[in-house]
């Protein structure tokens, strides 16, 4: 695997930035939030897609096509203007393509949304969009209901049963009741907070595991991810099951987030736990010991941005 990144956006994507060069309404009619779609639908209802998001007067709209995806663009920055573009020239992860558009963002939150989901009713109203960037939370998380209206499991609980950890999806219409990550990396990011994080690692390939880095670092450096009662998404097409493979994905979140040990004030991977990883790791000793040091060093260098262990962090949930 590649190195750990330390920083946002460590890892350059070429890609094809086009269009934007209008507001979908003068400035101060606009949401001061802007919009990230990300395309996994048939090209045929992008054009609905952005008159539908016209609708909202979002100050920003970004839409993300996946690699080669790059026909008729130019047709619809003429017809749609509003919209900005991305096109990654090769393929590359879905945490790869939200930090992208992370990346042409300019306003404090986005709101990161796929093509073939939208947004219910009138919950991104002005009132509501004020009242949560105030709060200042990393991610805000939408109550998600299939295309047959039937509402999801949206509150992700972690457990640990010895070292293995796992993820229990309940219901509930609690506001602001924590959730472990946004399901379907669907929520109202604080960019500014999303950055400092590092944005999600791109060498974790399998985008759960991915989804899962980013957020138990997230909630073990000190950030907080919640559901918004009021803010509702119902999917257009059937859910794509997420896949929990524990792959080598899953390997490096493990050393990342649930190996550390945290003691008084900071965080550390221990050396011993090396001999534990390399009987576990199913690819040959150097790789895992290279993995291993990889993250012992990515660890070391963040050690006192850790506010809690998982351990501590899983054994506290309850009271968050």
């Amino acid at each position: 695997m590649n190195t750990i990144p330390l920083t946002f956006n460590q890892r350059l994507i070429q890609c094809t930035v086009i269009g934007g060069s209008e507001f979908t309404a003068p400035v101060e009619q606009c949401l001061p939030i802007s919009i990230v779609i990300i395309n996994r639908g048939a090209r045929q209802y992008r054009s609905q897609i952005f008159q539908q998001l016209q609708k909202f007067n979002f100050r920003q709209i970004i839409f993300v096509e996946q690699a080669g995806n790059d026909y008729e663009i130019e047709n619809l920055v003429k017809t749609y203007p509003f919209v900005k573009f991305l096109v990654p020239l090769e393929k590359v992860t879905v945490g790869d393509l939200v930090n992208m558009a992370i990346s042409e963002v300019d306003t404090e939150f986005a709101l990161v949304l796929w093509s073939d989901a939208s947004i219910k009713g009138d919950s991104l109203s002005r009132r509501f969009i004020e009242k949560v960037t105030t709060e200042k939370i990393l991610c805000q998380t939408p109550f998600l209901a299939t295309e047959s209206r039937q509402d999801l499991p949206v509150q992700m609980v972690p457990t640990m049963t010895g070292n293995i950890f796992n993820i229990n999806p309940c219901m509930t219409y609690k506001d602001k009741a924590p959730t472990l990550y946004p399901f379907d990396f669907i929520g109202l990011y604080n960019c500014e907070k999303f950055k400092r994080l590092g944005g999600f690692d791109y060498t974790i390939k399998n985008s759960y595991w991915q989804n899962m880095d980013f957020s138990l670092r997230a909630w073990l450096w000190g950030e907080e991810i919640r559901l918004a009662s009021l803010f509702k998404v119902e999917y257009q097409e059937d859910v794509i099951p997420e896949d929990t493979t524990r792959d080598e994905s899953y390997l490096r979140f493990f050393l990342k987030n649930i190996a550390p040990v945290f003691n008084m004030d900071h965080a550390d991977l221990p050396r011993k736990k090396i001999l534990k990883y390399i009987s576990k790791a199913p690819f040959g000793l150097f790789d895992a010991i290279r993995d291993f040091n990889d993250a012992r060093s990515w660890v070391e260098t963040n050690k006192y941005r850790f506010k809690n262990d998982a351990k501590i962090f899983i054994d506290t949930w309850g009271s968050l």
